[in-house]
């Protein structure tokens, strides 16, 4: 495929954005659309409610907004998102460093979203009472630099999120939830791995703060936190089943 190298956005959709807003069925596939060194912030992709895109064998690459602004590479807001065989790498936001999704339905699959950071709060990914999915992935070397509100990879508010077959390694997050952290959601988990996590506080990998949790035919082996839960953190108020793991 071929390499797109961006030094504008088109307009702001609350936030500057590279390419016209998503509105209709689009599919994009096979090649790297990146963010030249030298521009100005920008993300790649907003979506409205009535969008359903999907991105096939697609790299969007180092992404970034400045302060107060969220999604470093794709904001979502009530649309049909899919990533299959794709790569979210090096981007950077305030917030959601790399995908805000909100109220809509996104799957990941066969996919890969490492070295993406928010600077303030939320996660790699946050999902919003939304639907989410993640089949055969692997996430890696993410870093939530976050003073609050915050996991290394996925903060789940309110969502529903299902985890197969996925592997979850490197991930850190400054204070709390080096991977995930589920607030007033659900998370189900089956075959998969989360090894070398880190948190500065609590919860090395996975925080269930608020919501109810199944792990299940999964390992969690060698994370770490600076105080407590150095694998996983189960809340007063939450809810977690453990099997096979």
């Amino acid at each position: 495929g071929q390499t797109l190298i961006l030094t504008n956005a088109f307009a702001d959709y609350d936030g500057a954005t590279a390419l016209p807003q998503i509105t209709s069925v689009i599919t994009l596939s096979n090649g790297t659309i990146l963010r030249n060194g030298a521009a100005p912030d920008f993300r790649f992709l907003a979506m409205s409610a009535t969008a359903d895109l999907t991105l096939n064998g697609v790299t969007l690459q180092d992404g970034r907004l400045p302060v107060n602004q969220d999604a470093g590479a794709i904001r979502n807001i009530e649309g049909t998102l899919r990533l299959v065989g794709s790569s979210i790498l090096g981007n950077q936001a305030d917030s959601s460093g790399a995908i805000y999704h909100q109220r809509g339905l996104m799957t990941i699959s066969n996919s890969t979203i490492s070295d993406n950071t928010p600077t303030r709060s939320l996660g790699v990914i946050t999902n919003a009472e939304g639907t989410l999915r993640i089949v055969n992935s692997t996430f890696s070397g993410n870093a939530c630099n976050c003073s609050s509100n915050e996991a290394g990879v996925l903060y789940n508010f309110g969502g529903t999120t299902t985890i197969v077959g996925s592997t979850f390694t490197g991930n850190t997050a400054n204070g709390v939830a080096g991977v995930l952290h589920n607030f007033n959601g659900s998370i189900d988990i089956a075959n998969s791995a989360f090894a070398g996590n880190s948190a500065g506080s609590n919860a090395g990998a996975i925080f269930n703060n608020v919501g109810i949790m199944t792990l299940a035919n999964s390992i969690v082996t060698g994370n770490q936190a600076g105080t407590f839960g150095g694998g996983i953190i189960n809340g007063s108020n939450g809810t977690l089943t453990i099997s096979n793991s």
